[in-house]
Parts: structure tokens; sequence; C-alpha cells
């Protein structure tokens, strides 16, 4: 948990470097394509398989792009070098708040669509592996045709549920083998 608001941490401050190194206004720092990595970190966290460390890495992302931009707002309070017009925008070092908070939007709309389709492929997979052990330990006691058939049924077999079928059935006792059996623990037979 730590290491995700780390690395965050020190993304959001390497892209704050930006109007240092190239003395520009703050301003600056919005507008680099360095920004994109916020959603490779994000689904780097997805390889853990754990929607909590994807949304923790979406949180941090979210809340250290608004720490920029209130950063850039707030830091000339007489000139915060806010428009409205979108080509001012996109050729000046002016900020557009509308761009701002769309970007802080699509950060934390990634991460839910991320957490949400990692969290469901958790289900699917817990579910796979439940169903896969249950026709397992099903599959002791009768046919794996059988135990298949039962595991991956769309409907819960109820009491009663079965099939007719026309089939052979042999009972054979041996003379004395009940006798012999009940000297003997339960899975020690002597070789014949």
């Amino acid at each position: 948990m730590v290491s995700v608001v780390m690395d965050m941490g020190l993304l959001m401050a390497l892209i704050w470097s930006f109007h240092i190194q190239y003395m520009q206004p703050p301003s600056f720092y919005l507008k680099a394509p360095t920004m994109i990595n916020v959603f490779i970190f994000i689904g780097l966290r997805a390889l853990r398989f754990e929607p909590r460390f994807i949304l923790l890495a979406g949180a941090a992302a979210a809340l250290g792009w608004l720490g920029l931009v209130l950063y850039v707002v707030f830091l000339v309070a007489g000139d915060p070098m806010i428009t409205r017009d979108y080509v001012t925008y996109l050729t000046s070092n002016a900020i557009l708040i509308g761009a701002e908070v769309n970007k802080i939007l699509a950060i934390v709309l990634v991460t839910g669509v991320l957490a949400v389709a990692i969290s469901r492929a958790q289900r699917t997979l817990n579910h796979a592996v439940l169903d896969s052990m249950a026709a397992a330990d099903l599959s002791k006691f009768v046919s794996r045709e059988v135990a298949d058939r039962i595991t991956t049924s769309d409907q819960e077999v109820q009491p009663g549920d079965g099939e007719s079928k026309v089939a052979t059935v042999m009972f054979t006792d041996m003379e004395g083998f009940s006798t012999i059996s009940e000297n003997f623990p339960p899975g020690i037979w002597p070789e014949c």
C-alpha cells in the first residue's frame, strides 16, 4: 500500500518539477504528456489482482493531480492564469479548469472500471475453482461426467431430481467376507 502512494507521489513530483526544469510558470506542467503515465501506474496495480490496490492508486493519482491544479490556481493570487477559451488554453500557459476536472474524472472512471473488472474476475475465478473442487470431490463417488453435469448445472440440484435409466446392477456377496472385514480397521486390507 505504501509503495502505491510513493510511486504516485514520485510521479506527481516529477510532473511538478517540469516547470522548474523548463523555467516556465507552474501551469506548464499541467500540459505535460507524462500525465498519461498515471494510467500505466493504475494499470500495473491490476496485476496484483486485488481491487483495493487499484482503488488506492486511482485515489492517489486523482488527489495528486488535484493538488497540482490547486498549486497552480492558488500560487499567484493576483494572476491565476485561468481561461475559459480553449484556444488560449492550448496555445499559452493559461489553464482551463474544465480540462483539469476532466483529467481527474478520467482517472476516477478508469480506476472504477478497472476495479470492477478485477472484482468480477476474482469472483469468476473463485467460483470456477470451487466448482472444480466440488466436481473433483463428487467424482470420488460418481462418474466424472455426472459430477461435471451436477457442478456446471444452471439450476441447483433438488431432492428428487434425477433421471430414469435402463441399467443392469449386480450385487455379490462372498461367504465369510463380512466376518473377515470386521476384524480390520478401515483402509487396511490384507492381500488375498
